[in-house]
């Protein structure tokens, strides 16, 4: 099984040759985790190729620099949707499958 994260689409590319190099199966979708149904298609296309997800890692984040008091109230709800709300949007698209499974399964 493989999986691979990549912020652009090149990156994409070169992590899933670099993990096919290892003989190991991947999938690669590339999806915004604030959108829980493109997140829901990546692990249909995942389920269909690999046949299970074993672990989720939902690490995506970015943050806003300088003083708290001058950070905007978008660049704030950006960091909200995809540090907190992208991670639990992940988490429900991908755990559902996997605890279906008798085994054991990683969320980090």
């Amino acid at each position: 099984m493989g999986a691979c994260s990549a912020r652009h689409s090149l990156d994409l590319e070169h992590t899933v040759k670099l993990v096919e190099d290892l003989g190991r199966r991947v999938v690669a979708v590339q999806a915004d985790m604030r959108d829980l149904a493109a997140l829901e298609d990546a692990v249909a296309t995942a389920l269909g190729r690999l046949g299970r997800i074993d672990i989720v890692v939902a690490n995506a984040g970015i943050g806003a620099f300088g003083p708290a008091l001058e950070i905007g109230e978008a660049a704030w709800q950006e960091m909200i949707d995809i540090n907190l709300t992208g991670v639990w949007k992940t988490v429900r698209a991908a755990v559902p499958p996997m605890a279906e499974r008798p085994s054991t399964a990683s969320l980090a």
